[in-house]
């Protein structure tokens, strides 16, 4: 079941940059779900693709967003990008990933916690469109 893996690009404040950048962290061993559809208007189709996450507390690293920096640790935060599969090269705006399949944005996440070590994970609802 927990046999995927994923890259999140953390979005951190560069103060010396007085920009905006992206700290990459694979993943290894969650579970994830892709639901795929697509609403119509009078002028056009839109997909409304969606992702759902589960990651397990056992992947080290996790910080809550308030003590995330950029370090060795790794977050999840709405508006943080998520692309199922492994990518090996960090990006300098979200523009580089446009090109790629299965690339989705943060919108909310749920901390389940059931006192049963096995059970305790994260579940990440995001959403396509970059």
């Amino acid at each position: 079941m927990f046999d995927k893996d994923i890259t999140i690009f953390n979005k951190l404040y560069d103060k010396e940059k007085r920009a905006d950048v992206y700290k990459r962290t694979v993943l290894k061993g969650v579970h994830t779900e892709i639901t795929q559809s697509s609403s119509f208007s009078d002028k056009e189709m839109r997909a409304n693709d969606t992702l759902f996450v589960s990651i397990p507390f056992s992947i080290e690293g996790y910080v809550k967003p308030s003590e995330y920096q950029d370090n060795s640790k790794w977050t999840l935060q709405e508006g943080d990008i998520i692309v199922v599969g492994v990518i090996e090269n960090d990006i300098d705006s979200p523009k580089y990933l446009k090109r790629l399949d299965d690339v989705y944005i943060i919108k909310s996440v749920e901390t389940i916690d059931y006192s049963v070590t096995c059970l305790n994970h994260f579940e990440v609802y995001a959403s396509w469109k970059l």
